[in-house]
């Protein structure tokens, strides 16, 4: 067992003085419910001697207890004084480094032990298709497939997109059109189209057809290149955190000061001096400077002196509302299973909206994540059909942005704007719409903000 970090299935009650009485307790039940065959999210605990080598190791601990030793403790503004400067010594301390090794050690542990499943399903019941891109065999998940000459031409059209744009965006020769004005004067089957980019693509963005059409091309092959989507044997193994999302949010939210959960913005004012916020709690509350950490639309309605820049460049980011369910309904899946894939596309009639209809889209979440049951959990996108009600679990309304070309255009805009009258935008929108986006420009920002902090006296209290 390490000294400095545990894991949870190794801890229990009897190791409160090691991590703590929370710690202990969790890793006892882990260690009980995997016993009995359950599988559980895993994790690890720092130890107090991780701590204690910590502070001493970095000189914290006397200068810890010299502050504790001058301080009046009569004087409730002194102690918050002080425990907010112990607490900026503790932050910006980095580890030493064989905590740092520990650490990395048992966080690889977790992820290798969480791979995600991203493969993909295309169910069209008009066309009467199916199939997924997991192996052959899924491939031809319905036998009939063999037997088409259109999905053959698909298979075609896919090696040759792939090929084509790839060496496109290699050598910079990629056209400055929609990927719609490019399949038609490349003259890409309908198949290809129907059956694979669009659905893909939909799949992906959230977006409906015609939307998908009208995305500039060199965005879309830049961000399939990344995402390893233009290669058909040599993709990336993509990874979760076991615990979910929920895990790395709750390490963050403990090393704020002030959180403050429902507590909605009302309006934001600038001033000379700083911005003003009011809330649903407090009016009139005063910082030094505001992270706009929402969509663009929400940051220009919060926004009480919004300049022209701002509001051209904030409008310029459209939004597609998606109604979502969470259910446990597997006829919102591909109909043979061996198809099932953690994305699924759907379409049970012909495309004759003209492309403007919501995307259908089932994840299957079992695949995404690592659950510890084995009845299917969906989370569908504007369902072509309703579930059996019962096995609806939650309904979510989310808005997902249009990159657009006016949005792309904005996007290379707003670095003008970071930092002026003391406010900051960060956002998925600000990239291909995606959470890795939203971590980019939120590192983006308080990079900025280091500089300014650097420049100018007093930025202390940022909002965001």
């Amino acid at each position: 067992m390490n000294p400095l970090v545990i894991p949870f299935e190794e801890l229990r009650m009897t190791d409160v003085d090691q991590v703590g009485g929370k710690n202990s307790s969790l890793g006892e039940m882990i260690s009980q419910l995997a016993g009995s065959g359950v599988r559980v999210p895993g994790g690890f605990a720092t130890t107090a001697l991780a701590y204690r080598d910590f502070l001493a190791q970095s000189g914290l601990d006397d200068r810890i207890n010299a502050a504790l030793d001058a301080l009046d403790v009569d004087d409730v503004n002194a102690l918050a004084a002080c425990g907010a400067q112990i607490r900026r010594w503790i932050m910006e301390t980095p580890f030493p480094t064989v905590l740092t090794i520990a650490i990395t050690e048992q966080y690889q542990r977790l992820v290798a032990d969480s791979a995600a499943d991203m493969s993909f399903a295309v169910r069209h019941d008009a066309e009467r298709l199916e199939w997924a891109g997991t192996s052959l065999l899924t491939l031809f998940a319905r036998p009939g497939n063999v037997l088409r000459p259109r999905f053959w031409s698909m298979l075609r059209d896919i090696l040759r997109f792939n090929r084509e744009t790839t060496a496109g965006l290699a050598n910079g020769t990629l056209p400055d059109v929609s990927l719609g004005e490019f399949l038609a004067r490349e003259r890409y089957g309908a198949p290809v189209r129907d059956w694979y980019l669009l659905p893909m693509a939909a799949a992906i963005w959230s977006a409906p057809r015609d939307e998908i059409l009208a995305f500039p091309l060199r965005t879309f092959v830049r961000f399939c290149h990344n995402h390893g989507l233009l290669s058909v044997d040599d993709r990336p193994q993509w990874r979760t955190v076991q615990g979910g999302g929920r895990t790395y949010v709750n390490r963050i939210l403990a090393e704020l000061p002030d959180v403050r959960l429902a507590c909605p913005v009302l309006r934001i004012t600038r001033r000379a001096d700083g911005v003003v916020i009011d809330s649903r709690a407090r009016l009139g509350e005063r910082f030094d400077g505001v992270v706009m950490a929402c969509h663009s639309d929400q940051a220009l309605a919060l926004l009480a002196d919004a300049w022209a820049d701002e509001q051209r460049l904030l409008r310029a980011v459209r939004y597609q509302p998606n109604r979502v369910l969470l259910h446990t309904d597997a006829s919102l899946l591909p109909r043979r299973r061996s198809a099932w894939s953690a994305w699924n596309y759907l379409a049970v009639d012909s495309d004759g909206d003209g492309g403007a209809k919501p995307v259908a889209v089932s994840y299957l979440i079992n695949k995404l994540q690592p659950l510890p049951f084995r009845t299917p959990v969906i989370v569908t996108l504007n369902p072509p059909f309703e579930p059996d009600p019962a096995l609806v679990l939650r309904e979510f309304e989310y808005d997902h942005p249009l990159l657009d070309g006016h949005a792309i255009a904005a996007q290379h805009d707003f670095a003008a704007l970071q930092g002026r009258r003391h406010t900051w935008f960060a956002g998925a929108w600000l990239g291909y719409g995606f959470h890795e986006d939203g971590l980019a420009s939120a590192h983006a920002v308080a990079e900025h903000i280091g500089t300014a902090q650097g420049s100018r006296a007093g930025l202390q209290r940022i909002a965001a």
